[in-house]
């Protein structure tokens, strides 16, 4: 059964999103969890994507954009496929939909902006995840 974690942010702004999501990620990889990361699009999976090369001067996320047909694939994976590559563990759900797959990671993570429109969104992701019985932690970050 997966751990849900929801982080607060207390900034609206979307780079505080992926900012904070590329923090997230780079300590995710140094703790060897392989992630995958669901967006809404493949714009943002493209921004994302430059972020995570360049949110850190000496940083080094080993990362890519999904492709089913990849045979090698990077520890850190961004998609806006509804189908999660089988070595991952973490979800990072950065989509206002839980992913029909959410079950076959050992931990999701949830962002959320401090936006009335994914404040909302958030609500009825934590309510699911309740009603899942999933062991719920929330973060507030200053």
């Amino acid at each position: 059964m997966p751990k849900i974690d929801f982080y607060l942010l207390n900034d609206s702004k979307p780079s505080a999103l992926y900012l904070f999501a590329c923090r997230l990620v780079e300590k995710a990889y140094l703790h060897k969890h392989a992630t995958y990361i669901a967006v809404a699009s493949q714009p943002i999976a493209e921004q994302l994507d430059n972020l995570l090369w360049t949110f850190k001067d000496n940083s080094f996320i080993p990362h890519q954009i999904f492709n089913p047909s990849q045979t090698q694939v990077a520890p850190i994976q961004i998609s806006t496929h509804n189908q999660a590559p089988a070595h991952c563990d973490l979800l990072l759900n950065l989509t206002s939909e839980i992913p029909e797959f959410h079950r076959e990671f050992n931990r999701i993570i949830e962002i959320v902006p401090n936006d009335d429109a994914w404040k909302a969104q958030s609500r009825n992701h934590f309510k699911f995840y309740r009603e899942q019985g999933y062991e719920i932690q929330t973060h507030p970050i200053n």
